[in-house]
């Protein structure tokens, strides 16, 4: 509870500066593949596997400074989350309305493929380079710290190494499982990017966008109302699944 409220502070105080700062804006569109994979503290409850996803958003970046600005946006994540690997039987979706009810009594080594979709809101401090002399049209940029809210809009699953278990006839894919993904995603990470300008001056003009950033969530993704078999006793399921994301960025901004 406490590192929430740290973060909070963080995030509002950011926000207060964008808002009292003197600052020059520029907008831009910002497009990326994503690869993202989950972790949990649990070690009965592996990854594995990653999904490919997109991620796409308008942003702003507010200078407070000549080479510092304070960057926004608004933007969608697209199939985020990862595949996870449960060594032990159980109820992992209680919440969710499954296409059968065998579902909610999963076997041990049970494969499940999160597929979750997000609205998404960033906020970073983005602090770029001179120039390059020999280019001069080109410079370099770090994002850090970038915080990004999520709101969960639509989660599925695809559930599998069933097939041959006694009771499942086949593998089941694309069961939505909203109901026990958290409604509320927020995110923590940094980037490095170059821009080159096009057109203009590199804060007025028109510049091509390239990037790499890491993120991590920083609270819990599902919400564990289910239950697990453990050595024949039955348990609460509180493990605690942690998405990583890699991002290839691509933009335009102008």
């Amino acid at each position: 509870m406490k590192k929430s409220w740290l973060l909070l502070l963080l995030i509002s105080s950011m926000f207060s500066a964008v808002t009292n700062a003197q600052t020059e804006t520029r907008f831009g569109i910002q497009l990326a593949p994503t690869f993202s994979w989950l972790t949990t503290d649990y070690g009965d409850i592996g990854s594995n596997g990653s999904n490919l996803g997109f991620a796409m958003a308008i942003k702003a970046d507010m200078f407070f400074a000549e080479k510092a600005a304070f960057s926004f946006g608004l933007g969608l994540g697209l199939n985020q989350g990862g595949r996870l690997l449960h060594n032990n039987p159980g109820d992992y979706f209680f919440n969710s309305e499954l296409s059968e009810n065998i579902l909610h009594a999963l076997p041990e080594l049970s494969d499940i493929r999160y597929k979750v979709n997000y609205i998404q809101v960033p906020l970073s401090l983005k602090i770029l380079t001179d120039e390059i002399l020999q280019l001069r049209d080109m410079r370099f940029s770090v994002d850090a710290p970038i915080f990004t809210l999520g709101l969960r809009n639509k989660a599925f699953a695809d559930i599998t190494g069933l097939s041959g278990v006694q009771g499942f006839e086949d593998n089941f894919y694309k069961e939505i499982v909203s109901k026990d993904v958290n409604p509320l995603d927020l995110s923590w990470g940094f980037g490095i990017g170059m821009e080159y300008n096009l057109s203009g001056t590199s804060r007025d003009g028109t510049s091509l966008l390239v990037g790499l950033t890491y993120a991590q969530s920083i609270f819990d993704i599902t919400k564990n109302d289910g239950s697990r078999i453990v050595d024949g006793l039955i348990e609460e399921e509180n493990s605690s699944a942690t998405r990583h994301n890699i991002n290839i960025v691509v933009g335009m901004a102008f």
